[in-house]
């Protein structure tokens, strides 16, 4: 059906522009709004807007017309308008008009415009869904938000609401002596919270960057260089998943106050959030689902531990790893070990899945231990915490502050301690920056600091469920074909998308990198007579192959080398072309084990590149190319049960388990390819000696015989060093 109507729209398109009537001017020319035409009663006026249905009568005919401020009523008469009436059948719901005519009322007492002439501004192609039956689905009234305004006032509305509360916010920081500022956005280093940043590639200065996951390391800056009252109002991005409180891009208030503590910033919290509150709502109480929520200063202030304690009957004080764990066992809590490595990650799933749903009214978390809180300032009279607070509403996390720490060897320490937790296997950390130690070391003086997402607040104070509600576009799954990038446009390094490389690995094998491409929908079966035809072919090319020629092959050597420099003897376990580059030698052929796996091995051979595929279905992104850490075990195809990977051996592994040792791409059972597997990781592997250039055309060479015989369509494509 909307193909029909789209189809009489677009001859309706062409009638018009036959007619010499241009369907998309450049400029109108309105005088009024609206609101302020319906107050000209007998005047002429100039208006714009959408118009709605018409309804003929003969040789006259009513529509509407409606615009930002509303609505009105028009009157098409056959005697006024001549051969201009007669287009009016050419017009649909939808399109725009420029109306002028005289302010009148019909015998019925509406207020109407008697159209004097009028003139075509848009003719629209697609018919505006029904506001009741046409329009309901969540997601597509997000993806088409255009939409979704059009037809859903309270939607509109929520969207006028939330720049109304920034428009306070700023009134309230400027009335306060604060100056706003701009910081950057691309940074060479991330920082100032605890998550994972999007990265990407300046070309013109061949540098990797990063996208801000907060303002605070520059606004601080700031005030070393001299101001002491400063604040933001920015977008900020977290590679972190989605949620009813979680988008990846997301608008943050962050200020920093010289000479403040976080008790002063308490305060301040209250006088201007309840302000708010009572300006937007016009009370300090806000409906919020089924709840109510009293803003009414002051709020409940209690500490970090007290907080866990009465909620879970657990004293964190001074816990151990173990320890908490057998008291999380004991009390039955739903917390992930795997997804909580230690302390601090165990203690804030705690927090999220125990503690903060039970709150309700806006309550203060005070006095965090120090050692989740790398940027703030210890208490004098119990290091063991840090002068902090945040905030809790409904129970989400609303806004963070703390006492600025501005001694510049103890934040050294505490980054170092930081970046020792991604030894042990902590996804998000925070990293050493350098310049802004420096910059401390110029001297910062006392300083508070505050953090809060607007989408939050907005979200509560206009009763929506999710922020992506009071997000003009969320962010949301690509639909149809994504694009590929290709060799030529490829930056050098899109790290954290689908994988990356762990700090350790990059100090101690500089040159090491890899490149890995997604493959949705392929078909894999057991065997196929076209690949089967096709390996004799590659098989006779290499005929003449003797172990010597591989010996001397610069990639086999920069693999070897590779494997000497992270302890495995090569003799015993070798790089994946070494070991079918020898079979082939030694006249044994190629594997036969499915389509797919031929395929790619096919793809080894000919480059001397290494690659290797999981089903990633079974994966939990990203894949980390890192050390085996002591203890780790893997259960690899072919063995009755898993065996102990060796400390330090180099291993990709997703967020639950080695998913394969070494290079040598012996899969684990979990994520092997199999003739159920429908979309797929491909990884090609590089080393010191081997270039970006040959990577990327190993990964090619494997997409390209993947594709051939397997089908599938191409989505990210990275190469990550």
């Amino acid at each position: 059906r909307l193909t029909v109507i789209k189809e009489d729209r677009l001859r309706k398109l062409k009638e018009l522009k036959d007619q010499g009537i241009n369907p998309y001017p450049s400029r109108s020319n309105r005088k009024q709004t609206i609101r302020e035409a319906r107050e000209l009663m007998g005047k002429d006026v100039n208006i714009t807007g959408r118009l709605l249905a018409v309804r003929e009568h003969g040789k006259i005919a009513f529509s509407d017309l409606k615009d930002e401020t509303g609505e009105i009523q028009l009157l098409f008469r056959k005697d006024q308008l001549g051969e201009k009436y007669d287009v009016l059948k050419l017009l649909d719901y939808g399109d725009f008009l420029e109306v002028l005519g005289d302010v009148t009322k019909t015998k019925a007492g509406e207020t109407t415009v008697d159209v004097k002439k009028y003139t075509v501004l848009t003719k629209s192609l697609r018919p505006i869904p029904d506001s009741w039956h046409g329009f309901k689905d969540v997601e597509e009234r997000f993806r088409r938000r255009y939409v979704d305004l059009l037809i859903n006032p309270d939607v509109r509305k929520i969207f006028e609401t939330r720049a109304k509360i920034i428009m306070l916010l700023r009134n309230y920081l400027d009335d306060h002596g604060f100056l706003e500022v701009t910081t950057p956005v691309l940074q060479p280093i991330y920082g100032g919270t605890t998550a994972l940043p999007f990265t990407t590639h300046h070309n013109a200065l061949d540098a990797d960057l990063y996208l801000r996951i907060a303002d605070e390391l520059y606004l601080k800056r700031l005030i070393v260089g001299g101001y002491e009252k400063v604040y933001e109002i920015g977008t900020d991005f977290r590679n972190e998943g989605i949620s009813r409180w979680h988008n990846p891009e997301f608008t943050q208030l962050e200020f920093y106050q010289a000479y403040a503590d976080y008790r002063d910033l308490m305060v301040m919290t209250e006088n201007m959030l309840s302000g708010i509150v009572k300006e937007i709502t016009g009370s300090y109480e806000v409906a919020y689902g089924e709840t109510t929520i009293d803003f009414k200063p002051p709020w409940r202030r209690v500490s970090y531990y007290d907080a866990i304690k009465d909620a879970t009957g657990i004293d964190v004080n001074d816990i151990t790893l173990e320890q908490l764990k057998k008291e999380i066992r004991e009390k039955k809590l739903t917390i992930a070990f795997k997804e909580s490595p230690d302390v601090p990650a165990l203690l804030d799933a705690i927090i999220k899945t125990a503690v903060r749903p039970n709150i309700t009214n806006p309550t203060f978390f005070v006095d965090y231990p120090a050692f989740m809180r790398p940027l703030a300032k210890q208490k004098p009279d119990d290091p063991r915490k840090v002068e902090a607070f945040q905030l809790i509403v409904a129970g989400t996390e609303l806004l963070n502050a703390y006492s600025e720490l501005n001694d510049p060897i103890e934040q050294r320490k505490r980054w170092e301690a930081e970046e020792r937790r991604e030894k042990e296997g902590v996804a998000e950390h925070q990293v050493v920056d350098e310049d802004y130690i420096r910059a401390l070391e110029y001297g910062m003086p006392p300083t508070a600091g505050w953090g809060m997402g607007i989408e939050r607040f907005t979200a509560i104070l206009t009763n929506s469920h999710s922020i992506k509600e009071v997000i003009l576009f969320p962010t949301l799954r690509p639909t149809g074909s994504l694009k590929t990038i290709n060799k030529m446009t490829q930056p050098k390094n899109i790290s954290g998308v689908i994988s990356h490389i762990s700090a350790d690995v990059h100090e101690k094998l500089p040159g090491i990198k890899f490149a890995v491409v997604r493959v949705d929908s392929v078909t894999v079966v057991k065997k196929s007579d076209e690949l089967e035809a096709y390996k004799k072919e590659v098989l006779e090319k290499f005929s003449g192959l003797t172990l010597e020629k591989i010996d001397s092959m610069p990639t086999i050597q920069a693999y070897r080398n590779l494997f000497r420099a992270f302890g495995v003897d090569w003799h015993s376990r070798r790089p994946s072309p070494d070991a079918l580059l020898r079979r082939i030698a030694l006249g044994k052929g190629l594997y036969t084990v499915n389509t797919l796996v031929d395929a790619y091995n096919l793809a080894v051979v000919e480059t001397g590149i290494g690659l290797g595929a999981f089903d990633s279905s079974k994966l939990s992104l990203p894949v980390v190319l890192r050390f085996a850490k002591d203890g780790e075990q893997m259960h690899p195809i072919g063995e009755e049960k898993p065996i102990i990977i060796q400390d330090g051996e180099l291993v990709y592994a997703d967020q639950e388990q080695v998913i394969t040792l070494d290079l040598n791409y012996r899969d684990t059972n979990r994520t092997k390819i199999t003739e159920k597997s429908k979309d797929i990781l491909l990884f090609a592997d590089g080393a010191e000696g081997i270039t970006d250039e040959e990577v990327m055309e190993g990964l090619e060479k494997g997409i390209e015989y993947i594709t051939r015989f397997c089908g599938g369509k191409i989505k990210e494509k990275q190469l990550v060093r």
